[in-house]
């Protein structure tokens, strides 16, 4: 014996799908416009002038000095410098280098990543570095959520993450980095820098890289597929039984 649902009951099941699938769609895409909407801002904050900083715990308040470009004078401390590993970049293992700057002006100090490398030039790109134990850094500020970040031993840190690193330092460091570099990172590049321009220096400004409206389109379209599969069902189906038993008669 073969069950069948009732004709009332499978159409309140499959009106309830397509509310839950268009509800889906509609989620994922007021999502994609808060995203929009959240990369306009930022990018807009970007744009705003360089705030000259002279204590790194003058800054602005964390969510307003995100994505901030900002400069701050004081010196190295490549000898407790952190590194980022496994950054790939142009098909290249590598790593980032993170150095401390005390600012002048004391107070605490302020993490900056100075850019990537590749593994094999680590050594040549600390010698750069170490040529210069004073400066400014000048570049795109991050104030990350808390958590972001893990020392994994003999290795290295897992990202750049200001608020997890600080506590490998033996001195007071704020929660927030810099990101050193003069502008965007040329996304499109296909070779790495000549090694006399390592580190590579640079910033990505926010990008939203969940693909809420493509989620979006993906419910929608079950959606309607859903419909259109209950339409053969419910309607055309049983039409064509219809017509076949009148011309049987």
């Amino acid at each position: 014996m073969t069950f069948r649902l009732p004709t009332p009951a499978l159409l309140a099941l499959i009106l309830a799908a397509l509310c839950v699938l268009l509800a889906l769609g509609a989620w994922q895409f007021g999502r994609h416009q808060e995203k929009q909407r959240l990369a306009e801002r930022l990018g807009e904050r970007t744009e705003e002038p360089t705030i000259e900083l002279e204590r790194a715990d003058g800054a602005p308040p964390g969510p307003e000095l995100d994505f901030r470009l900002v400069s701050i004078s004081g010196r190295w401390d490549l000898e407790r410098a952190l590194i980022v590993t496994n950054r790939i970049r142009f098909g290249t293992r590598g790593e980032e280098i993170v150095v401390p700057l005390r600012p002048a002006a004391g107070g605490p100090a302020v993490l900056v990543g100075r850019g990537w490398y590749p593994v094999e030039l680590r050594d040549e790109v600390r010698a750069r570095l170490a040529r210069e134990p004073a400066g400014t850094a000048r570049g795109l500020a991050r104030h990350l959520d808390p958590g972001g970040a893990r020392l994994v031993p003999g290795a290295g840190w897992t990202s750049f993450h200001p608020a997890s690193m600080a506590g490998a330092l033996p001195y007071a460091v704020v929660d927030w980095g810099l990101l050193e570099g003069d502008g965007p990172l040329d996304t499109e590049a296909l070779a790495p820098p000549h090694p006399d321009e390592l580190p590579q220096r640079g910033y990505l400004p926010y990008r939203n890289t969940i693909p809420h409206l493509e989620y979006a389109l993906t419910w929608w379209g079950l959606a309607a597929t859903l419909a259109a599969v209950a339409i053969v069902r419910l309607r055309v189906v049983p039409r064509r039984r219809g017509d076949a038993g009148r011309d049987s008669l």
